[in-house]
């Protein structure tokens, strides 16, 4: 019956009570979740809700509907405070809100590149790693965890160095007790020649890193740089905080790039969404905003993750049932021309192909004999 609950006689029924503080509390938990995005910084757990912003959103905006098909005012009023809460999390730090299109410029627009990011979580094979690599049409490509065969081709031997004119690699390395992954390998290929950055002042934190000057002509914008890393996922407090330490190391390499006057690419699997700390992180200590676009209904993992093993190469990963965890984060001077996920591989993560408009910021271009 419509409206369940309310005034009988005068008076609520019994079950309209129940209903009411059943209501107060999901109203409260709803407020609590959709704002663990300001603070998500305060301890892994709070960071782990605040990272599904994006669903608490849909939860919050379903419960207030309901408050106000039966009449409870006071509640659809707290729900919606939570869902503006959400919201205003979601469009914080965005660098685009509308979709945009791969593909909508012309190739020769000036300073117009292309990126791709992919982590192959060392599922698959190399040729099918390098025919998307190709098919991308992508000037700077950024792999992580290639699988083993690749990984000694690519990061241990020469391969594609045939193919681009620039190459930097990041080699793995095990934890210090056992034979787990500590550091991914992963590296990033260029059709313009690629000058290694010094991350050695950086610490243990350069070993997530490979920063580079991409060389790019004058007359096609200059030179800027690009930065791939990936702190640890945050299965474990401790992995949480590891992460944590990486990104804010970044943030720092960043804003010594930017203050050498180059606008600065960013390509990575954060383990974060929009709403997560290091996403937040790289926005507030460092100047960055995310490139995907707001109103992009996509994930770039799925969640629940047992859906990897369940979801064919066609079939988009849509948001509630996907987190965007894999992106470009760009300096305030960089455009966003077009964002897009690729076709599924053999990982659970999908490409991430990004179009974007970069002047060469105030750093000279390098020139050599």
């Amino acid at each position: 019956m419509r409206g369940e609950g309310i005034k009988a006689s005068g008076r609520r029924t019994r079950l309209g009570r129940v209903f009411d503080v059943v209501s107060w509390l999901i109203a409260a938990v709803l407020v609590g979740a959709s704002a663990c995005w300001l603070v998500s910084g305060w301890g892994w757990a709070i960071d782990l809700v605040a990272n599904l912003t994006a669903q608490w959103l849909l939860v919050g905006g379903a419960a207030a509907a309901l408050w106000v098909f039966t009449r409870r005012w006071k509640h659809a009023a707290v729900g919606l405070a939570a869902c503006a809460v959400g919201a205003a999390g979601l469009g914080a730090g965005r660098a685009a809100y509308w979709p945009r299109e791969i593909g909508s410029r012309p190739r020769a627009t000036p300073g117009l590149v292309r990126l791709m990011h992919y982590n192959a979580s060392a599922y698959g094979s190399g040729p099918e790693i390098e025919e998307s690599m190709r098919q991308s049409g992508a000037d700077v490509i950024s792999i992580v965890c290639p699988p083993s065969r690749f990984q000694e081709a690519v990061v241990y031997g020469k391969r594609l160095e045939d193919e681009y004119a620039g190459k930097l690699v990041r080699k793995w390395k095990p934890e210090v007790y056992g034979d787990y992954t500590e550091v991914t390998s992963g590296f990033v290929v260029s059709k313009w020649r690629l000058r290694a950055v010094d991350t050695g002042w950086m610490g243990e934190a350069a070993n997530y890193v490979i920063a580079g000057i991409v060389e790019r002509p004058a007359e096609s914008g200059g030179e800027f740089a690009v930065v791939a890393f990936h702190p640890r996922s945050p299965r474990t407090a401790g992995r949480w905080a590891t992460g944590n330490v990486t990104t804010e190391a970044v943030a720092g390499l960043v804003r010594k790039l930017r203050a050498e006057g180059r606008e600065v690419a960013v390509l990575a699997d954060l383990n974060s969404t929009p709403t997560g700390h290091r996403s937040r992180l790289m926005h507030s200590a460092a100047g960055l905003k995310r490139a995907k676009p707001l109103f992009s209904p996509v994930g770039t993992y799925p969640l629940p993750v047992s859906l990897r093993e369940r979801i064919g190469p066609n079939v988009r990963i849509t948001w509630p049932a996907g987190i965007a965890i894999d992106d470009a984060l760009i300096s305030p001077g960089i455009d966003v021309v077009g964002w897009s996920i690729g076709p599924r591989m053999s990982s659970g993560h999908v490409p991430v192909l990004v179009e974007l408009v970069i002047g060469g910021g105030g750093a000279p271009t390098n020139k050599r004999d």
